[in-house]
């Protein structure tokens, strides 16, 4: 393969970016500058990143509406000075309008004109449209135009999680002055500021609480005070500043400018590391809790418990025998999806062991990304991780989950000196349930496919054999030697559905019911095979296939099993039927 240059010549906004950047590059801060001026986020450090997200502070670091409303009054008291100098004659209410739009427009084109800043612009020039016509619109009458709008430009905007935490951040502000206004006497004059500041900050908590939750599986108890200080410092000191260095570039007050706004994001960074780790992982079953405070509101707001007591009680009773109705599995098996790689969790009782912790890359891992928000979402408490082999897509995530469980235990046949062993003969009991291990011979190996840890869980009943990597030459050999060990009713496709594994006598050996592949969408080796699928399903197996399914559980009780696919059975949406299930990823 070779590859040409077909354009030498950078875009106007990359040429500007890369020319800016080279005045304030050299500042302690400069990522969070960069990410501040022009949405670009791949400069801020993982240790940041975390930073930002503990402490509730994330959405500073996005250009989103208060950064565009920001340039948009940057703009208005731009014009509205320049009209000090127009004769009486030539002023007007159209001109500081016109300003506003176009520097607002010029600040979401310079950022990337992500879709946040779009539909942040998209609103600006709603309002300013409704202004101009002399119109007097309630608040929820435009919050409801430029939903429509936004979904009637782009109806896959729906299923935008960034798109619904900006509707309902609106939203959360309009209702909370309207209904829960801070009292006159208490909002007049310059001391009532940080009044004003804490009334606000307190309402966006309490309104967007279940949303965060649920997007987010945590929430951040430092948020309201972390948020306290730094919102009036980026708003009112850090973004004027960057703003300011971009209207005045190549000037002699530029570099002075810059270095102004890094002092303040060090003051800013400064005071969030003073607070306490304050991230609070949010289980499923709390989420319900979650919403309570929102609910109480919204009864308290209507006079619901005054008006409908019976109603409002028996939608309680509702909730509370739905809960205690959902039939809960014996145990069950987890295979996740983290994309080219392996990760299947095996839990009951609220404890948890890992087989294999998925793939690391350039700035990540599935380990922090995927398995640990999973696990504590979940509620589960992991005592043990099983690696099947030393390669990367396998054990990617194992640091990041030490890190966070330091008392966890790892069992591998890499010959590590703090693994308990994984090879044949190897058996023990947890929670009832029965592991035997019977590949590899030796846990001195190098840690190749053929080297894989094959394990074998049951609970008397139903059984579950995990391959990992396994290929035909480890395949074969494990057959001769325990083909009689080999039976269960689900089999982790070995080496991800690969071409040189899952030989067909393995198959008949197992002898089980259903298959299930890690596998990433569209990858490049276009795993699982055709052939090998074919093959399982003329020896009588279900495919399942993370590509296809997303996340799959297995949920076994004292009457059997079930195989049960994100996509299709824990989650099924319409849209996944478009963009989720074909198999056209081979």
């Amino acid at each position: 393969m070779s590859a040409s240059m077909i354009d030498e010549n950078c875009s106007i906004r990359s040429q500007f970016l890369t020319n800016t950047q080279s005045v304030y590059q050299h500042l302690p801060w400069s990522g969070v500058l960069t990410a501040l001026a022009f949405g670009e986020r791949g400069e801020l450090s993982a240790e940041l990143s975390k930073l930002f997200r503990e402490t509730g502070t994330a959405h500073l670091m996005a250009i989103s509406g208060m950064h565009i409303g920001l340039a948009a009054g940057f703009g208005w008291i731009l014009a509205r000075g320049l009209q000090f100098l127009l004769p009486a004659k030539w002023i007007g209410h159209l001109f500081p309008l016109a300003i506003t739009l176009l520097v607002a427009g010029l600040y979401t084109w310079l950022s990337g004109a992500h879709p946040p800043a779009q539909r942040a612009m998209l609103a600006l020039l709603l309002w300013t449209a409704i202004r101009v016509s002399g119109k007097n619109w309630h608040g929820w009458h435009i919050w409801n135009l430029c939903i429509a709008a936004l979904l009637l430009l782009d109806p896959l905007m729906i299923l935008s999680e960034s798109f619904w935490l900006s509707a309902f951040a609106v939203a959360a502000l309009i209702a909370w002055y309207q209904w829960f206004p801070l009292p006159e006497s208490l909002s007049q004059g310059i001391k009532s500021y940080p009044l004003k500041l804490l009334h606000l900050q307190a309402g966006m908590m309490i309104l967007m609480l279940p949303v965060q939750a649920w997007v987010f599986s945590g929430l951040s108890l430092s948020a309201l005070p972390a948020n306290l200080m730094a919102i009036p410092v980026i708003s009112l000191l850090t973004v004027p500043l960057i703003l300011l260095a971009l209207a005045l570039p190549f000037s002699p007050i530029e570099e002075m400018l810059w270095w102004l706004a890094d002092r303040s994001v060090a003051a800013v960074i400064l005071c969030l590391r003073a607070f306490p780790s304050g991230w609070l992982a949010i289980e499923d079953a709390l989420l319900m809790l979650i919403c309570l405070p929102l609910a109480a509101l919204i009864v308290w707001r209507f006079g619901w418990w005054r008006h409908a007591p019976l109603s409002l009680a028996g939608c309680c009773c509702a909730l509370a025998i739905w809960r205690l109705t959902i039939p809960k599995p014996e145990w069950r098996v987890d295979m996740l999806d983290v994309g080219h790689g392996l990760a299947i969790v095996i839990s009951k009782q609220g404890k948890a062991i890992l087989y294999d912790t998925g793939n690391r890359w350039l700035t990540s891992n599935a380990g922090e990304r995927i398995i640990i928000p999973w696990l504590e979402r979940k509620g589960l408490q992991p005592e043990w991780i099983i690696l099947s082999h030393g390669h990367l897509d396998h054990t990617g995530g194992l640091q990041a989950i030490q890190q966070r469980w330091p008392d966890i235990s790892v069992r591998s046949a890499l010959a590590h000196d703090r693994h308990f062993p994984c090879h044949a003969g190897e058996s023990w009991q947890w929670y009832q349930l029965n592991f035997s291990v019977l590949w590899p011979r030796t846990s001195s190996t190098s840690g190749g496919n053929n080297d894989s840890c094959v394990v074998r869980i049951d609970d008397g009943r139903t059984a579950i054999l995990l391959t990992g990597d396994i290929e035909h030459e480890a395949e074969l050999a494990l057959l001769a030697a325990h083909r009689h060990q080999l039976r269960a009713d689900i089999l982790q496709v070995p080496h991800h559905g690969s071409s040189t594994s899952s030989v067909a006598p393995l198959l008949r050996a197992v002898a089980g019911k259903a298959a299930l592949t890690s596998v990433a969408r569209y990858n490049a080796w276009r795993m699982p095979s055709r052939q090998v699928i074919e093959r399982y399903q003329q020896n009588g197996y279900a495919a399942y296939d993370t590509a296809t399914e997303g996340q799959i559980s297995v949920q076994i009780t004292s009457n059997g099993w079930q195989v049960l696919g994100f996509r299709t059975h824990l989650l099924p949406r319409w849209y996944h039927q478009w963009f989720g299930v074909p198999r056209d990823s081979r």
